[in-house]
């Protein structure tokens, strides 16, 4: 998704209904913990995404 970005799953030897099962099972815990939430203004030029970062996107520092 970005510059930032770091790839934890390599889903190439998956088929594809598993990828799809992955996909979901990601998504639901990325909204579920706030990480994600639908992007109420989405443009095909300047915010194509589906996604945008919810409130648990913030990076917290651990002590």
């Amino acid at each position: 998704m970005s510059e930032h970005s770091v790839a934890v799953v390599r889903l190439e030897s998956a088929s594809s209904a598993e990828r799809e099962e992955i996909l979901v099972g990601v998504q639901d815990l990325l909204l579920a913990r706030g990480v994600i939430v639908p992007n109420d203004r989405r443009d095909a030029l300047w915010q194509p995404s589906e996604w945008k970062p919810g409130r648990g996107a913030r990076l917290r520092r651990v002590s």
